[in-house]
């Protein structure tokens, strides 16, 4: 196992796009951040802004990076024709995919801890430049901050998911971004308020509600989520283990 974890360690690290991507969602997370605080906010500044508006609003927008780095990731083996080497150097399968999973998981807690950093910051300094004075904060940071962190590591794992049941890499971003933009959008005006059962949008109640008809507890929504990855977990390793590696 350790040694399919220091394979994947220097994939993510020696593809050009992981760098790029990571730097782009940084760049964004402070671009943002900083011209909306020092240009667009009017006082009074509301009590939640730093946790509303910088710390989910930011991990909101930004999440979608960790996604495109997970669907990379996975699928640009397959792309390359590189899957063969990678499973014959592995014991098993499922070490290569566990690994996977793993470097993905550490990849979204660091990525979602250098944007918060980042967003704050730039906030901060963005208030400061503008001449606003920011009102005291009452923030639950442990609940914010595991909300955050499940909401990207989710997304990113949804993602892979999707890359080892599509495998190719133009197929499973055309799917993905499809399946959450367009299907599920649809889905949602159908089923109304039980669309908290399809799984991005019980995702995204974890960190916002954006309809108010599918409004849930965090707590239910995180539950869901959860059911979702499971069985698409099992999905993505049961086709990873059986299907050929063409």
């Amino acid at each position: 196992m350790v040694p399919a974890l220091k394979s994947e360690i220097r994939k993510v690290l020696t593809i050009r796009s992981t760098y790029i991507i990571t730097g782009l969602a940084v760049l964004f997370a402070a671009g943002i951040n900083f011209y909306v605080a020092a240009f667009q906010t009017t006082d009074p500044i509301a009590a939640d802004a730093l946790q509303s508006n910088v710390i989910m609003g930011t991990t909101s927008g930004v999440a979608i990076f960790v996604a495109i780095v997970a669907l990379l990731l996975v699928t640009h083996e397959y792309r390359h024709n590189t899957i063969y080497y990678t499973l014959t150097a592995a014991r098993s399968r499922s070490q290569v995919l566990l690994a996977k999973l793993a470097v993905l998981t550490i990849y979204a807690l660091k990525f979602t801890a250098i944007v918060l950093f980042v967003s704050i910051g730039a906030a901060l300094i963005g208030w400061k430049v503008g001449g606003h004075e920011l009102t005291p904060q009452t923030i639950d940071w442990a609940n914010v901050l595991l909300r955050c962190v499940f909401y990207v590591w989710a997304l990113g794992m949804f993602a892979a998911i999707i890359g080892f049941l599509v495998r190719n890499q133009v197929g499973a971003i055309a799917t993905y971004f499809i399946g959450v933009n367009t299907v599920e959008g649809l889905l949602t005006l159908v089923l109304k308020g039980d669309a908290i059962y399809l799984p991005f949008t019980a995702l995204g109640n974890v960190l916002l509600n954006f309809d108010p008809n599918v409004k849930a507890t965090v707590a239910k929504a995180i539950t869901i989520s959860c059911a979702w990855l499971v069985v698409g977990g099992l999905a993505a390793w049961v086709a990873f283990v059986r299907r050929d590696a063409n």
